[in-house]
């Protein structure tokens, strides 16, 4: 039996891979990514179903004893309210919301009672924001989590919300079942929000950005540059207050 090899057909934008690659499954644009790559399954002969809801991400008992150690060692008991952030974007900056309005949110959320404490997340490279925002927070409420992957999807998974820029981050707590609020701006919502029953995302608004999102890549081009002249405003236009209410809405919800 001859072997396939399944790609997505961009149009336009080539890959490096379509050389190895026998059978090309055209894109439609108005679909997550999610049903974008179970859409490549047919082609194996396979019946993709229907899309899942949401994401699952397995953890195991010893990330859990080191995210327990963890809570214990900064004497966080099993009664807090644990809001988790994650301010970075990877390479791509323009995705990142200002990092001072993460620390406001967070200074009002605490102020007003939503949450005891604030776990500050994200990787190794983002390990002295991690610690600056921690300390913009202020006093004991607010720590810097520094661990491997597995390990953060335990600590995650304890916090009672996330926020976070588009990210990776925002996906794994999706995935542990965490409500999570991501904010957009350049990146395409429609093929990269969280999935789930508890998931949120903003945009900015369409009147007064109709460019966003601009972000090309992957149906312009290879290129993953914004087609952006305007320094990210879209990010900008999101207020702090707005994200402060809309969290506050959806615990509300929960009554």
């Amino acid at each position: 039996m001859a072997k396939k090899g399944v790609i997505h057909d961009y149009g336009k934008s080539g890959s490096f891979l379509a050389a190895l690659s026998n059978v090309k499954i055209p894109v439609q644009p108005d679909l997550h990514d999610v049903e974008q790559n179970l859409n490549l399954l047919e082609a194996l002969g396979i019946s993709p179903g229907q899309a899942p809801s949401g994401l699952t991400f397995r953890i195991l008992r010893e990330d859990e004893a080191e995210a327990a150690a963890f809570m214990s060692q900064h004497g966080i008991g099993s009664g807090e309210r644990l809001l988790g952030i994650h301010a970075g974007a990877g390479p791509l900056k323009g995705k990142k919301w200002p990092v001072g309005r993460f620390v406001e949110v967070s200074k009002r959320l605490l102020a007003g009672g939503a949450f005891d404490r604030v776990l500050v997340f994200g990787g190794e490279e983002e390990r002295k924001e991690k610690e600056r925002i921690a300390n913009s927070i202020g006093g004991d409420r607010a720590l810097s989590v520094n661990a491997c992957l597995n390990v953060t999807g335990a600590m995650i998974r304890e916090c009672a919300f996330f926020v976070c820029n588009d990210s990776g981050l925002m996906h794994m707590a999706a995935a542990v079942g965490t409500e999570v609020l991501g904010i957009f701006g350049p990146t395409n919502w429609v093929r990269t929000a969280p999935r789930g029953s508890r998931t949120h995302f903003l945009m900015p608004e369409k009147d007064r950005f109709p460019c966003a999102p601009c972000l090309e890549y992957p149906y312009g081009g290879s290129s993953t540059a914004f087609g952006c002249n305007d320094d990210s405003r879209c990010m900008e236009s999101i207020g702090v207050q707005f994200v402060v209410e809309y969290i506050e809405g959806c615990l509300a919800g929960r009554g």
